[in-house]
């Protein structure tokens, strides 16, 4: 683990990013400069404080069980989903859940 404590802005965009914001956008709202958000990489998630963040949230997860193997199992599911229709007949028809593995895609 990193020993260093993430600055404001680091702290502020890496939340944006976990959100689901750009990188480059998520730098931006933190308040970073146009110039030092058009290389996030560099100027964010490779810098000591964003890595640390990082480090945080693979702690945070892994201690309540989302590990990158239940992660994948739970993709797999979800790209996998399917649902079960009654028929007029009684009988059940198990037919893809598209809606759900197109969200699971996204």
């Amino acid at each position: 683990m990193y020993d260093v404590t993430p600055t404001d802005k680091q702290a502020k965009a890496m939340e944006l990013i976990r959100e689901g914001v750009p990188p480059t956008i998520a730098m931006r709202e933190a308040g970073y400069s146009d110039k030092t958000a058009e290389a996030p990489g560099q100027n964010l998630l490779r810098s000591t404080g964003g890595k640390t963040i990082i480090e945080q949230y693979k702690e945070a997860y892994t201690k309540v069980g989302i590990t990158p193997g239940y992660m994948a199992e739970k993709t797999k599911e979800w790209l996998e989903a399917e649902k079960i229709t009654l028929q007029r007949d009684g009988n059940d028809v198990v037919t893809p859940d598209y809606e759900t593995q197109q969200k699971a895609a996204e």
